[in-house]
């Protein structure tokens, strides 16, 4: 990664080093941006990794000490509980509903959440749409406070490999999502400044502008990792001018070089 940081402080110092940039394929210049994203990921999987580390002996006290009784038991496909209900967590924006007496429209007041009925779970997206789950695919079990602290007691070391698994599942899968939704947004950048070049008559072609939004790209990327924890609209927008920076700078160097 040294050398891909090099490059970049060279790439935002110098403006005539977009020649540089459309000189590379597409898949040279994807990959310099892709690097980025899989360190941030592996640094934010190791930072999770890390508070599991030292989280996980100290889950039987947490739930010992901020977790209510509680008791479920699921036979037949039905759920019994000793818990009184309705028992409720969570917000107006999501919930999660605990009544086996229950009924779909207690979800209506809320944008989105779950609802754990007698037979079923029902879940419910922003848009509206209810998702149903039978018990019975859950098969037989039972659970209850006690139960959970001393199993999480006595398995430390795979409460910690199955943490680890999920947050590698985690990472994966949410920056594999990440890269194919910026990839399409740097398809629509590139198409704004093809049009933009095309309406100056400028003879830019559109994988050329490819390569000069995927590069200004990663300055914002940068910014948004390390603003991750406090995201604020003002880093948003830093990010954005930044990027609309470069993109200009860069554009406007290779317009001089092409008269």
């Amino acid at each position: 990664m040294i050398s891909t940081f090099k490059e970049t402080l060279t790439s935002f110092r110098d403006p005539a080093y977009a020649q540089v940039i459309i000189g590379k394929t597409s898949r040279q210049v994807l990959w310099y941006w892709s690097r980025y994203v899989i360190f941030f990921a592996l640094i934010s999987l190791l930072l999770s990794i890390f508070a599991l580390t030292y989280f996980s002996p100290q889950f039987p006290k947490i739930i010992r000490d901020n977790v209510p009784d509680f008791d479920l038991a699921i036979k037949n496909g039905q759920l019994k509980s000793g818990m009184t209900q309705p028992a409720i967590w969570g917000n107006s924006d999501f919930v999660v509903i605990l009544n086996t007496d229950g009924k779909q429209s207690d979800l209506d007041k809320y944008k989105s959440g779950i609802l754990i009925l007698k037979d079923k779970i029902l879940a419910k997206s922003e848009d509206s749409q209810i998702q149903p789950r039978s018990l019975k695919d859950f098969g037989d079990w039972q659970v209850d406070k006690s139960g959970l602290i001393s199993w999480l007691g006595g398995h430390e070391l795979i409460v910690l490999l199955l943490g680890s698994l999920l947050a590698i599942v985690i990472a994966a899968v949410a920056g594999g999502v990440y890269w194919l939704m910026q990839v399409l947004m740097f398809l629509f950048w590139s198409g704004v400044l093809w049009l933009v070049a095309k309406f100056q008559h400028n003879p830019f072609v559109y994988l050329n502008c490819f390569k000069l939004v995927v590069y200004a790209s990663v300055l914002p990327l940068i910014i948004s990792a390390f603003t991750i924890i406090s995201p604020s609209p003002v880093f948003s927008y830093l990010g954005l001018g930044l990027f609309i920076f470069y993109v200009v700078s860069w554009y406007r160097s290779l317009s001089k070089m092409t008269k």
